[in-house]
């Protein structure tokens, strides 16, 4: 209301995004950064695997060796609370971010924030309204262009220049978003990206040879009888069957693959869930079966003697909760305090059990 007259004002809604070909053209002016990018990678041999460069996923794409010199891109997305996520504006500023970056960097030059780029930037709630495709089509065009070449000035010599995404990273409700998947997987069949389990078979078996996995002719198959479906009650069946959602616009980018190129959430999945809650498991077993104690494994955890990199992570000692009464589940560890503890756990308890059994091998496997 301005002086008794109510006024009606157009609200615009928008997003941001970066064009990543200027950003990318941006990031090769610099001599030090296009010499490291635009060589050939150094793969390692044997079972060593060092970067993304030694997976087969890298290496049975022919795209990099048809064009030498090619960038490698990582995407990455996840959602921001700019808010205090316990007051009573949560999730009214959330917003969703999308990252790249180039995997040709190696990782000690990778692993830094600087080289971590922001290509996009939206409000989520106008995510969930316009859907994730709207704001991932200038990047698909950008990106549909680099495929085929794309010319830039790489100190002072204008040469052609590809690439591709490898990979999208994220954490799983992400990874599900932008793939097409159902995000809250509780109410889907077909609960998994990679595999067409059900739940039951998901709490039996445990090898990746007792599934049916998922591959794109699969997954088109099955958007294609989405689309098709009569009736709209038929379409919502067989996307909850086939646990899928809205065909990604992640398989405009060729050759992307995303049941292959959707990698699972190390740091959520393994490192704050199953890893904590199997060590757990086995410390339990030596605690019980007498071979050591609590007290024992504490005071291995605090006498060690910890790297300079290290202090920053190193992990607590384990309290009884964590053993018995209702708070047992997981050690309670962040992502970086589980991977450290799990690294140095054989040679912490090393000295107080018998290392020539299985629950110590598994560890060993674990690892």
């Amino acid at each position: 209301m301005q002086g008794g007259t109510r006024t009606i004002c157009e609200k615009s809604e928008k997003f941001v995004y970066i064009p990543i070909l200027e950003s990318l053209k941006q990031i090769l002016t610099n001599e030090r950064i296009s010499t490291m990018v635009l060589r050939n990678p150094k793969c390692c041999h044997g079972d060593v695997f060092y970067d993304v460069q030694d997976g087969l996923l890298y290496q049975n794409d022919d795209y990099f060796e048809k064009h030498e010199n090619s960038l490698c891109l990582i995407l990455y997305h996840d959602e921001l609370e700019v808010c205090n996520p316990l007051g009573s504006n949560a999730g009214v500023h959330k917003l969703d971010m999308y990252y790249y970056t180039i995997a040709n960097l190696c990782p000690k030059f990778r692993s830094k924030r600087c080289a971590v780029h922001l290509f996009a930037i939206a409000n989520a709630d106008l995510v969930k309204k316009y859907g994730i495709d709207t704001i991932m089509k200038p990047l698909v065009d950008d990106l549909n262009i680099l495929y085929k070449g794309y010319k830039m000035e790489i100190n002072g010599v204008e040469k052609v220049i590809h690439g591709k995404v490898l990979i999208c990273a994220g954490d799983t409700l992400g990874q599900h978003y932008w793939g097409g998947y159902k995000e809250g997987v509780g109410v889907a069949f077909q609960k998994c990206r990679h595999c067409q389990c059900a739940f039951e078979q998901m709490q039996r078996d445990f090898l990746e040879e007792a599934f049916v996995l998922r591959t794109m002719e699969t997954y088109s198959a099955q958007f294609d009888a989405i689309e098709q479906a009569p009736t709209l009650n038929v379409q919502n069946d067989l996307k909850t069957t086939y646990g899928l959602t809205t065909r990604s616009s992640l398989c405009q980018l060729p050759t992307f693959d995303v049941t292959q190129q959707l990698p699972q959430d190390i740091m959520h999945t393994l490192l704050e869930g199953v890893v904590q809650y199997e060590v757990r498991l086995v410390l339990l077993h030596y605690i019980q079966s007498s071979q050591t104690s609590l007290s024992e494994i504490n005071g291995a955890i605090l006498s060690h003697e910890y790297g300079y990199s290290e202090i920053s992570d190193k992990p607590i000692p384990l309290r009884d909760t964590v053993f018995h009464g209702d708070e047992r589940y997981k050690l309670k560890y962040n992502a970086a305090k589980a991977r450290l503890f799990l690294r140095l756990l054989p040679f912490l308890i090393s000295p107080l059990i018998d290392t020539d059994d299985q629950y110590y091998q598994f560890l060993l496997q674990l690892i």
